[in-house]
């Protein structure tokens, strides 16, 4: 018979070693995060973000604070419709999450995101906050091949 408040299963102690599993920044230690980029314009401001933010000849103009205060060059500013950038808002998320794993120690050596805007800046943004030099890798494979990129699919 049990006393109260203890418990008559005894439990085997194993070390991390023998069982496979090893303490958060043990040595050894492996932690995958997965993560999805931070708000961008097109879902904060909707598709007419695009047509409202550039004149004909494609020259950017930030018409609200939200909206990044650059723009990087492309061909064709009309492909920010299908490939949309953070808004700061959305910068100011993923910056804010890597200085939170870096005060907490994570130590992330090996990036890869999507090759979507969005997702090298919130990979750029979590880096950078974290005070880390990890490189970034472009996983073309990472990439959403839904209906709204037809153009794009694989053939």
């Amino acid at each position: 018979m049990a006393s109260k408040g203890r418990s008559t299963v005894s439990e085997k102690k194993t070390s991390a070693k023998e069982n496979g599993h090893f303490p958060a920044g043990s040595p050894g230690s492996r932690r995958l995060f997965i993560m999805r980029h931070g708000e961008r314009c097109d879902f904060a401001f909707g598709r007419a973000w695009v047509s409202k933010c550039f004149d004909d000849k494609g020259h950017y103009t930030q018409t609200d604070l939200n909206l990044p205060t650059t723009m990087i060059q492309r061909q064709n500013h009309m492909d920010y419709v299908k490939d949309s950038p953070l808004t700061e808002l959305g910068r100011f998320q993923a910056r804010a999450t890597g200085d939170a794993l870096g005060r907490e120690r994570v130590n992330i050596q090996h990036v890869y995101c999507s090759p979507s805007l969005r997702c090298v800046q919130t990979a750029q943004n979590v880096v950078d906050g974290m005070g880390n030099d990890a490189k970034i890798c472009i996983e073309p494979s990472a990439f959403e091949w839904y209906g709204w990129y037809k153009s794009a699919m694989p053939v």
